[in-house]
């Protein structure tokens, strides 16, 4: 990633996760050789595809960062089984960086934070990067909620393509 293009994402995640209370995302976001062993292995494996499976979700600013890390290398990302929370900000890489394997569902929540008002915050960021598809779909279900809704593969495999069979 270019040099001026990651520090200006620190900023936005350092921002971001001050606003939101995380004081240990803030850290991570502003000392990049810090951050967790996931996003220095996305740093290694530029052109191997990133697997998504049983992905439980976490802070949405180290998702921000691994995403925008994985969006700026080109990397390819399989979604193959669960991808829960902020996992599910992966939907807005571009439709030729993804694909998606029969059993891979999606599952969304509203997130959480010390303060409505920064949850408020989080969750328009989500749906101002997640595509037109992801954002209708979360509303036609009520929108984010404290209660879990799974989007299918069977909605999902209608916007992203199937990843082929040949071995990586």
């Amino acid at each position: 990633m270019g040099a001026s293009v990651n520090k200006k994402v620190l900023c936005v995640l350092h921002a971001l996760a001050l606003s939101a209370g995380l004081a240990s995302a803030a850290e991570a976001a502003s000392e990049p050789d810090q951050s967790d062993a996931r996003i220095q292995s996305a740093d290694r494996r530029v052109h191997a595809a990133v697997e998504i499976k049983d992905d439980s979700g976490g802070f949405v600013a180290e998702y921000a960062l691994r995403l925008y890390e994985i969006e700026e290398a080109k990397q390819k990302v399989e979604f193959v089984g669960r991808c829960d929370s902020a996992c599910t900000l992966f939907l807005a890489l571009p439709a030729d960086q993804t694909c998606i394997t029969e059993g891979a569902y999606f599952r969304f929540h509203a997130p959480s934070a010390p303060a409505a008002s920064t949850a408020a915050a989080v969750a328009g960021y989500l749906m101002r990067k997640y595509p037109k598809w992801v954002r209708a779909w979360i509303v036609a279900h009520g929108g984010l909620s404290d209660r879990l809704a799974t989007m299918s593969y069977d909605y999902a495999n209608k916007f992203i393509r199937t990843c082929s069979l040949t071995p990586r």
